[in-house]
């Protein structure tokens, strides 16, 4: 709580001063005056919330100071301390909203217990205005949300019911702000920063009604209630955009506008002239302000048969395949005569069904990686660049797929041989009982076996038993027969014949010939 004192004489100043328990009350001081013009100035600077002051100063009376004071803050509260008992001095202060009224001489006791009453009461009130400030902030922020989902709902979807109340008046007039990166390395903060910063010069750019939103696609939906003809303020925002782009190098912004809104039914039909005006940005670029006026049809395109055949490269693992896919998929938007909005929906929609499509195939870690990477198709800013885009990312997808293709047939290998590597010494083990141990079909797992190895499950295994038994003929003098049980042999004669059958000496042989 902050205190001025005011007195006409300086030592009285001093004595106030002296006699507050500063610290233990939590008050802190703003200044002195002597008389009530320099009061009324401290008072005017440093917005006191609590004064101290004596009925009796040179230039203006105390309760002159008092009340006007009082107009420049309502709240102040106010001590008056006089040597002057009269009935009329106190009723006039209490008139001004002066509460408490201190005869001279000042007891310490005394003042120190009013300003602790007045310290509780104004802590009580601080705290209920922080209480209603903080649920009014609640209720604009709600109020906020709702408009701009509102807003964005009535954009994009058909329904009437999204339209029913709208937040501002009619006529309105629909524009679009749309943010793309110029390469695929973005800063999504550097976005954040940028959304923060466009909502702030909305509010200095139009002082009208007006709703800002930002979508999912990288882009402010703007709604200004107009009265007359004319929307300069794009001007305005379109110098911003390209002011922007100086500081977020790495960042362009286009701007498209519609005409006039003149009720609810017609929103959604405008709206569909910002999102074509925007995709102009593909082939004429950014920093501009387009207007369609003219509505595009839907465009016929076969999806599902381009995202089986992308599919069927993908499952068969097949590079070359794939990128035949991909060149035959764009010629066949290249070749048709599309405007940049067709162009730009078509690939967008092509990619939302791969997703869809791809999250059934894909674990789910690396699903929600390609969810994620799906973004930078909406930041493009060129058509050239979409299509790098594009192809990268179906290209992501082909390795991701491809990754867990290998590891769905490496992983059970690996435990085959890290069982084999355990237990080739036991001479029971076979195709057989290591299928079952890594749960696969015996049939399907020599498959897939001689296809990760490139020979078959007993050549591996046979090869596996006769290094084993040749580092022991090296290493060691234990007899053949003790070696052949240690390298999964239990008839020696067998071991024997089947060592000279792959190396054309027999065991004893090889051995002699490191000795």
């Amino acid at each position: 709580m902050k205190v001025a004192v005011l007195d006409d004489e300086e030592k009285v100043c001093t004595l106030i001063c002296t006699l507050i328990e500063w610290k233990k009350l939590g008050l802190v001081l703003t200044g002195t005056a002597s008389d009530g013009i320099s009061g009324l100035e401290l008072i005017k600077s440093t917005k006191p919330d609590l004064l101290i002051t004596d009925i009796r100063m040179p230039g203006m009376t105390g309760l002159e100071l008092v009340k006007a004071a009082k107009e420049v803050s309502p709240d102040l509260q106010v001590i008056i301390i006089s040597g002057y008992s009269q009935f009329d001095y106190a009723q006039t202060a209490i008139n001004y909203g002066v509460v408490n009224y201190l005869l001279k001489p000042i007891k310490k006791q005394e003042l120190n217990t009013v300003l602790k009453k007045m310290t509780d009461t104004f802590q009580l009130r601080c705290a209920e205005t922080e209480k209603s400030k903080r649920l009014e902030e609640i209720v604009e922020r709600r109020q906020k949300q709702d408009a701009e989902r509102l807003l964005i709902t009535a954009v994009t979807c058909k329904t009437k019911t999204a339209i029913t109340d709208f937040p501002i008046p009619f006529p309105l007039r629909l524009s679009a702000i749309k943010v793309d990166s110029l390469s695929a390395d973005y800063d999504e903060n550097a976005i954040k920063i940028l959304i923060r910063k466009f909502e702030e010069k909305m509010e200095q750019i139009i002082s009208d009604q007006y709703i800002t939103a930002f979508n999912t696609e990288y882009t402010f939906i703007l709604a200004v209630h107009e009265k007359n003809e004319g929307n300069t303020y794009l001007n305005e925002i379109l110098s911003w955009c390209k002011s922007q782009t100086q500081v977020f190098t790495n960042f362009t912004m286009t701007i498209a506008t519609a005409e006039k809104v003149l009720s609810r039914k017609d929103l959604y039909g405008k709206a569909r002239f910002i999102f074509q005006g925007l995709s102009r940005r593909l082939e004429d670029g950014g920093l501009a302000i387009y207007e369609e006026k003219t509505l595009l049809p839907e465009t016929g395109f076969d999806y599902d048969h381009n995202i089986k055949v992308f599919f069927n490269a993908i499952l068969q693992e097949a590079v070359c395949s794939f990128d035949e896919c991909f060149g035959i998929f764009k010629k066949n938007i290249e070749d048709r005569d599309l405007a940049p909005y067709q162009y730009e929906m078509i690939i967008r929609e092509f990619t939302l069904r791969f997703l869809e499509e791809a999250s059934l195939h894909l674990s789910d870690i690396n699903y929600q990686q390609l969810k994620s990477d799906y973004d930078k198709i909406l930041l493009c800013a060129s058509k050239k660049q979409l299509w790098e885009t594009v192809y990268n990312y179906l290209k992501e997808a082909f390795d991701l797929f491809a990754d867990e293709e290998r590891e769905k047939y490496s992983k059970p290998i690996r435990l085959a041989k890290q069982y084999i590597a355990e237990n080739y010494d036991d001479s029971m083990i076979c195709l057989n009982t290591v299928a079952e141990k890594i749960d696969l079909n015996s049939a399907y797992f020599s498959v897939l076996f001689k296809k990760s190895c490139g020979i078959g499950f007993s050549e591996y295994l046979q090869n596996l038993r006769m290094g084993k038994a040749k580092e022991l003929l090296v290493q060691t003098r234990l007899p053949i027969k003790q070696i052949a049980a240690f390298s999964g042999y239990s008839d020696p004669k067998h071991f024997a014949k089947v060592f000279k059958n792959i190396n054309g000496i027999k065991p004893i042989e090889y051995r002699k010939l490191y000795e």
